[in-house]
């Protein structure tokens, strides 16, 4: 069953499935022939992001494969393994290490949501999550965090984008929102995903925010990360370890405004694309 979201006083209903991710707004304007509203599929925030380029994944995918193949090198040479064997996974070894990632990812998320909602949720099993949930807490207590809600579905009726803004919270009497970001750097498109869901939850509740946060969780430990950024020839110096930081990313007013701008820009060229690649067709 999805999960049902009323908006703007009732009148947006948005029904979120869990199990692909996928966002439905029931479109009034659209009847079937019984009278009841069609559902209309809506493209997430990260979606139209995912216009932007992405040119660190292709140097990451190569290092990957590169040091896969070095390190079963051996095993080509005295034949434990034949070469059309080793060629395959090593173009499957990027992937593998990306969804397992992802999964770590999940599990922090899932655990941060939990705490959030008053679960007491057990810490996680896997080490990489319990550093990233301990730094959490870490945080938490230092800034003296009272957080509002998480998971929160919102909608601009403006623009027509949807997405799910990680967590609302009150900072020294002031309302923030706040995304969890795992990985090991925070990328420019946090400031578009970010600045898209602040201006739906504005649109659609009037409600003031001080701004927005982003919050980076290491899923390395330091011996991790000192072994990748010593691959790093270029590097003249190693910056030093950090396993988790807290990043205001509205420390000027306009900051918001630019962002969200650039947002719609890539929601522009989404929408332009997806039109013409179906004429192209």
């Amino acid at each position: 069953m999805p999960k049902i979201i009323k908006l703007y006083n009732g009148k947006i209903e948005i029904h979120f499935q869990e199990a692909n991710h996928s966002y439905w707004l029931l479109d009034e304007n659209n009847l079937k022939k019984d009278g009841s509203p069609k559902k209309k599929r809506l493209a997430g925030c990260t979606t139209h992001i995912g216009v932007l380029d992405k040119p660190a994944l292709i140097p990451w995918a190569v290092d990957i494969t590169v040091d896969f193949l070095r390190e079963h090198i051996e095993l080509l040479r005295d034949g434990t393994i034949s070469s059309d064997q080793i060629l395959e996974d090593a173009k499957a070894e990027a992937e593998r290490i990306k969804e397992q990632s992802a999964n770590i990812g999940n599990i922090i998320h899932q655990w941060c949501s939990d705490y959030i909602n008053g679960k007491k949720p057990a810490m996680p099993e896997d080490e990489q999550a319990v550093r990233g949930c301990t730094n959490f807490l870490d945080w938490v207590n230092e800034y003296n965090v009272k957080f509002l809600w998480s998971e929160k579905i919102v909608y601009s009726k403006k623009y027509g984008y949807v997405g799910t803004a990680d967590i609302g919270a009150m900072i020294k009497n002031k309302k923030y929102l706040i995304d969890i970001k795992t990985g090991n750097a925070l990328y420019p498109e946090v400031r578009l995903q970010t600045g898209a869901y602040l201006k739906a939850l504005v649109e659609e509740s009037a409600e003031s925010y001080a701004g927005r946060w982003a919050l980076r969780i290491s899923k390395e430990n330091e011996q991790e990360y000192m072994a990748r950024m010593s691959k790093k020839k270029y590097l003249k110096v190693i910056p030093p370890y950090v396993i988790f930081e807290a990043i205001f990313l509205d420390s000027e007013p306009d900051m918001l405004q630019g962002d969200f701008e650039n947002y719609l820009a890539c929601l522009m060229i989404y929408n332009w694309k997806k039109i013409a690649s179906k004429e192209m067709s």
